[in-house]
């Protein structure tokens, strides 16, 4: 049988997954006075660092976070969030350490996984403290001559690379798209937010023009992306490759961010 903390916590959680933000503010104040025992709960304390993140009040969700996983060491979700609050902030080791703790603790953590996936792809760690790391390190050693690149040179490419990968296990990944970023952070999804909840664009973003080029297939798509990563040129703008399926097919793309 739920105690009546246990089932308070439900209530939060399925505000949070349904409702507006404001419904579950509401609710989580009123746990807060009537519910004391809620702060013995690791879980409640994670749901309040989710709450805080999405209203971008990032120094009380890593607050809530730590509280969370001093109540439960092996919490590895509540890393991952604390990963992606220091995403967020731009202190990118810090986010990458979280990230890996929770895939350390949770073998089966695809999330957390991607995320680590996503984050080397323009973050090198100082040190290397992690398997990941070392296939990291070994798969940026591949070496490709982009003066003439064939769809065989692709190919073979690929297979090297799927053989130094290949001790992670399972090599799926579901993400669409592979962002590679400059050093200047843009901060796109609280522009988003702010268009999205008070109708507004950012003056910021007048400013920001975007470069669009399609490729025939995902073979040129690959072609282009290492274009992107190896242009020391372009390392100055934030590049995008993606799959997009936003119209019923599916197209190959590149984007610059300028």
């Amino acid at each position: 049988m739920l105690t009546p903390e246990q089932l308070q916590i439900n209530k939060i959680i399925n505000s949070l997954q349904t409702a507006p933000l404001i419904h579950t503010l509401a609710i989580v104040s009123q746990s807060n006075l009537n519910y004391p025992k809620l702060k013995n709960y690791p879980i409640y304390h994670n749901l309040n660092g989710m709450i805080n993140l999405r209203l971008f009040k990032y120094n009380e969700a890593v607050f809530n976070f730590k509280n969370a996983i001093k109540l439960k060491k092996d919490f590895a979700e509540a890393y991952f969030n604390l990963g992606v609050v220091y995403f967020d902030k731009r202190e990118l080791s810090l986010s990458y350490a979280n990230f890996l703790k929770a895939y350390e603790i949770k073998k089966d953590y695809k999330k957390a996984r991607d995320a680590i996936i996503e984050l080397l792809s323009y973050y090198t760690p100082k040190v290397s403290i992690s398997k990941i790391d070392t296939i990291n390190l070994k798969l940026k050693k591949v070496q490709l001559n982009l003066n003439n690149i064939s769809d065989s040179k692709i190919l073979d490419f690929y297979e090297r690379c799927k053989n130094i990968a290949k001790d992670l296990g399972d090599l799926s990944y579901e993400k669409s798209e592979i962002i590679m970023r400059k050093s200047k952070f843009l901060n796109c999804q609280r522009h988003k937010a702010l268009f999205n909840k008070q109708n507004i664009i950012p003056k910021f973003c007048f400013n920001c023009f975007k470069v669009v080029i399609e490729t025939k297939n995902a073979l040129d798509l690959i072609k282009l992306s290492l274009i992107f990563q190896e242009s020391n040129y372009l390392k100055f703008f934030i590049r995008k490759t993606m799959l997009d399926k936003r119209e019923n097919k599916t197209s190959f793309k590149g984007f610059v961010y300028c």
